[in-house]
């Protein structure tokens, strides 16, 4: 996820580390460097990303979160442990359930990381728009 346009926290990360971190940068990487932030503000210019900003309601798990519309995503290149669900009425869902190592600080940092919080959902070709539980994939 992208938060809006994070580019000045990026030059400050990139020319910061480069000039006050101790590390010699030649001028040429420094170049490089600039020529890389510039096409990718071109990039950012040519993408129409108003439409496609859109709020986090609630993390279900560590790779897995409903939008305010009501749709569901899970995220792409993310295989996070898996959690037990519960239903409304706080009976689980399936009562052999056993929380796999990690899931519930998995769930956690998803939810420090974007719920609440206005994402930009990016697609992929190849992976392609739902997978089979009818999540949409980003």
């Amino acid at each position: 996820m992208l938060r809006r346009f994070a580019l000045p926290a990026i030059l400050l990360a990139v020319f910061g580390a480069g000039l006050g971190g101790g590390a010699a940068y030649s001028w040429q990487t420094l170049q490089a460097q600039r020529t890389e932030i510039l096409q990718l503000q071109e990039f950012c210019k040519s993408v129409e990303l108003g439409p496609n900003f859109t709020v986090v309601e609630r993390v279900i798990d560590g790779d897995t979160f409903k939008l305010s519309d009501g749709e569901r995503v899970r995220l792409i290149g993310i295989d996070a442990p898996e959690i037990c669900h519960f239903q409304s009425n706080g009976a689980p869902q399936d009562p052999d359930c056993v929380d796999e190592p990690g899931g519930q600080a998995a769930t956690e940092f998803l939810r420090d990381l974007v719920e609440g919080e206005e994402v930009v959902l990016v697609g992929d070709e190849v992976i392609g728009d739902r997978d089979y539980f009818g999540r949409l994939l980003r």
